[in-house]
């Protein structure tokens, strides 16, 4: 094992595979520390979701980033595709929360911000 990294990433779920992976495409050196198997932790019960405009009660700076995410992750599932062969692009969806009355944001108020940030709908 070498002495020297420009990055170590500590965690081998998604997000610190994810964050190993930009770093190594930017030729980062980096080391992947995992005490058990790569994506076999919580990553491999999580749902998957990339859900944080969920949480959000307006539209904000918070809530553009989440959509910035999204349409990135469009991009990665190009390249993963092309790397491995694993197509993680036909299990993209948006998924709207139902309204409570403890919610401000109502479903087609979230609809229509989902939209207008460039995220395609279609049928599931």
């Amino acid at each position: 094992m070498k002495r020297h990294y420009d990055a170590v990433v500590i965690g081998g779920g998604i997000i610190g595979s994810a964050i190993a992976y930009q770093l190594a495409k930017e030729k980062k050196n980096t080391a992947l520390l995992e005490s058990g198997t790569i994506g076999g932790r919580t990553t491999s019960a999580a749902a998957g979701m990339l859900g944080a405009h969920a949480e959000c009660e307006e539209r904000d700076a918070f809530f553009d980033f989440a959509m910035h995410s999204q349409r990135m992750y469009r991009g990665l599932g190009e390249e993963l595709f092309a790397l491995s062969g694993i197509d993680i692009r036909s299990m993209m969806a948006v998924c709207l929360s139902l309204h409570s009355p403890r919610r401000r944001v109502t479903p087609q108020t979230m609809t229509i911000w989902i939209l207008s940030a460039g995220i395609q709908k279609k049928k599931c």
